[in-house]
């Protein structure tokens, strides 16, 4: 971010760092500490602040808790669904099925490269996921 001439305004870019980790719960000893000290989650949750600090209108997240433990994974899964509540366009790509039935409002099952079915609403769970990818019966209600 910069100011009106050009310049970065570090008060500013200081401000909304700490505003994002309050949010995205960082845990951190300090906000100047390199991001690969951090562990896996707060890794997870710098990455996720720095891209909504550029305000986009959707992001794609690709295996979005790989390699963070349970208490992140549900801190990431928070964020994820107050992104949707907010009107951010959200799409999950996880191979992980709970996340998806956790996450997601709509799924489409892939595989091998082609999609296997569609899953909303009721229909969204592990069985009925798994049966669209191996591509087995229609899924249950």
């Amino acid at each position: 971010r910069s100011s009106k001439f050009g310049l970065l305004d570090l008060g500013r870019e200081r401000r909304e760092t700490a505003e994002m980790a309050q949010r995205l719960k960082v845990r951190a000893a300090s906000l100047d500490l390199p991001i690969r000290s951090l562990s896996g989650g707060n890794q997870q949750r710098c990455l996720f602040g720095k891209a909504l600090l550029t305000s986009p209108k959707a992001a794609v997240f690709d295996e979005p808790t790989r390699g963070v433990d349970a208490g992140a994974k549900e801190d990431l899964y928070e964020v994820i669904d107050s992104l949707a509540q907010e009107g951010l366009a959200v799409v999950v790509i996880s191979s992980e099925l709970e996340e998806l039935v956790r996450l997601c409002d709509r799924v489409l099952a892939v595989y091998e490269g082609r999609i296997r079915g569609e899953l909303t609403g009721q229909e969204i769970s592990m069985a009925n996921i798994g049966r669209l990818i191996l591509g087995s019966a229609e899924p249950e209600a």
